[in-house]
């Protein structure tokens, strides 16, 4: 079967400067709030996990590459209205967001994984706090 197939890589902008300004266990706080926003918008079948550091991978089986980009977009508006624990009242929390879909019935997950993280790095380019394709 070639069922559709995305991925997300998602990185908390400026994660660093978070933890710097506000300490270590804020930061925790932050991507504990951000996991919790995740699962609420992700489906039961989805796999959220984290990839380091700040980043994060989402597995969204059944899923075409444009229902994904719908998926991270929600993610990212949502992130922006959350206050996590230890964060200052104006401080907002933005993410960078790679979206990558299985292009064939062979495609490897971890090149999936790869694309979603290039994708990333490329929003992050152009300015953070976005969703961008990968299509490169």
């Amino acid at each position: 079967m070639n069922l559709p197939l995305s991925i997300l890589v998602l990185d908390v902008d400026d994660f660093k400067a978070i933890n710097d300004r506000h300490g270590h266990i804020t930061g925790d706080s932050v991507l504990r709030a951000l996991a919790g926003l995740c699962r609420s918008v992700l489906r039961r079948s989805d796999v959220l996990a984290r990839y380091g550091g700040e980043e994060f991978v989402v597995l969204l089986p059944e899923t075409t590459k444009d229902q994904a980009v719908n998926i991270a977009e929600r993610i990212r508006q949502a992130a922006i209205e959350i206050r996590p624990a230890g964060l200052s009242g104006d401080a907002k929390l933005t993410l960078s967001l790679g979206v990558a879909g299985k292009s064939s019935a062979s495609c490897e997950i971890y090149t999936l994984i790869d694309q979603a993280d290039q994708a990333m790095l490329e929003a992050k380019r152009q300015g953070k706090n976005r969703v961008v394709v990968y299509r490169f």
